[in-house]
């Protein structure tokens, strides 16, 4: 039997679904606006 997971394991967990969840809006924000950067890009 597993034991329950510590307050640690926990906060761990919780930062990494908040950096994913980060990351994914980062994601969907540049593919939507990846003409607009481009062109201040270059």
């Amino acid at each position: 039997m597993r034991q329950p997971p510590t307050k640690y394991e926990e906060a761990v967990v919780d930062c990494n679904c908040i950096i994913r969840a980060a990351i994914a809006k980062i994601a969907i924000f540049l593919f939507t606006n990846a003409r607009e950067i481009n062109t201040f890009c270059l």
